[in-house]
């Protein structure tokens, strides 16, 4: 009888912690914010950048504190102009519970 009690407690602790890993593992992605995948910067003509990109989990996002589209997939593209000697490109991501994300791209 006392083995039988042990043997279902140490089940129920063991249950409770799986159902408690998995349910940190399936959130944590939400808990961490956005994330920006920049997927290619190419100049298109001399002084024009062509940059392209992934935004996961994000509401909003901005370069140069200009809001750019995305599609529903997160995929996003933007011409820059490019300046001499080289040009520093801020992208910002925000999600919808407010944390944010910024990712500076220098460019020679």
């Amino acid at each position: 009888m006392y083995v039988q009690r042990i043997f279902k407690r140490v089940l129920l602790v063991i249950f409770g912690l799986t159902i408690i890993g998995y349910t940190v593992y399936k959130l944590s992605p939400l808990i961490s914010g956005p994330e920006i995948v920049i997927n290619s910067t190419d100049t298109v003509y001399t002084g024009l950048i062509s940059l392209k990109g992934t935004a996961l989990r994000t509401k909003e996002l901005r370069i140069f504190d200009k809001v750019v589209g995305m599609n529903e997939n997160g995929e996003w593209g933007e011409l820059i102009v490019k300046h001499t000697p080289y040009t520093t490109i801020v992208i910002n991501a925000k999600d919808k519970w407010g944390k944010s994300k910024e990712v500076k791209i220098i460019v020679d």
